[in-house]
């Protein structure tokens, strides 16, 4: 997917400063609905509005979880980044300069699935970021397809307020997928000039190694895991990953959003979660080994 995306990213930029071309034809393939579902109702009923752009409809969700919430074993202003915090012991090309930490945003994808490719449409896309000590999510949700590039806007506006963009196996998923969306649709990737920190890789060297307590086996890196054992955190009644895709296409046919609302709090959860273990990944590093053990 990397080098598809490259060279689509090519031919943007080569047709970016030319005529644009006359009704260019839209590449967003819309499915057949129900056809009788209101975009406002479902935002309404998820807690979110819609937004009417130039280039179609979304709806955005906010939650904020207050520096005194807990989340696992720590309060959620615990897990405010430090300034000073050594990122560049885990990745010296995201770690750019002292103003790395101003605007950290967190970064995840629900997607109709995850085989990538021009047939996988990102009809989730959550931020997440740390505001006083409190943590806010805003969500950009895809009603329906038609409204892509009109959320993939909205989402560029975001990242151009960032100083550094963090993800779980981003750079190997999330971030190529986005690339190829933005290039589909004739613009600039908003990823192209910003740090990106994929806190996978990390995760791994720091936690493939412990011991399960009952078994000699290695333990999981998956974020679910990390946020068990590393976190203390354990979901109630979460939306299993594999069904994520079949309740989206549910919603796209019926409009019942019930069916969706469990999926957008999975992705929240994935973005406190994926702050908390980078905050206590830096905090490890900078205590050295009496705080590891």
């Amino acid at each position: 997917m990397r080098d598809l995306s490259s060279r689509l990213r090519e031919i943007v930029r080569r047709d970016h400063g030319g005529p644009a071309p006359q009704q260019a034809r839209e590449l967003t393939y819309v499915p057949e609905t129900g056809g009788s579902m209101d975009s406002s109702l479902a935002a309404a009923a998820l807690g979110g509005a819609r937004v009417d752009a130039d280039h179609g409809s979304y709806i955005v969700v906010d939650r904020v979880w207050d520096a005194s919430d807990w989340h696992g074993r720590r309060m959620v202003g615990g897990y405010s980044l430090a300034a000073d915090a050594p990122l560049a012991l885990f990745d010296a090309r995201a770690a750019t300069g002292p103003g790395w930490g101003e605007r950290v945003v967190f970064f995840d994808l629900e997607t109709t699935g995850l085989s990538g490719g021009a047939g996988t449409l990102p009809f989730l896309a959550g931020c997440g970021w740390f505001e006083d000590g409190a943590f806010r999510v805003r969500q950009f949700f895809l009603s329906a397809p038609a409204g892509e590039r009109a959320m993939l806007e909205a989402l560029a506006r975001t990242f151009d307020d960032a100083t550094l963009l963090v993800t779980f196996n981003g750079r190997s998923f999330d971030v190529p997928l986005m690339e190829v969306r933005w290039a589909f649709h004739r613009t600039e990737a908003a990823t192209d000039d910003l740090p990106h920190f994929d806190m996978l890789p990390s995760a791994r060297r720091l936690w493939s190694r412990r011991e399960l307590r009952d078994t000699p086996e290695r333990a999981s890196c998956t974020l679910a895991s990390l946020e068990r054992a590393v976190l203390g955190f354990h979901r109630l009644n979460d939306v299993p990953g594999f069904e994520i895709p079949a309740r989206y296409f549910q919603f796209l046919r019926t409009g019942d959003a019930a069916v969706i609302d469990g999926v957008l709090e999975h992705n929240r959860y994935d973005l406190l979660s994926l702050a908390a273990v980078m905050s206590h990944a830096l905090w490890l590093a900078g205590e050295g080994p009496d705080a590891c053990r």
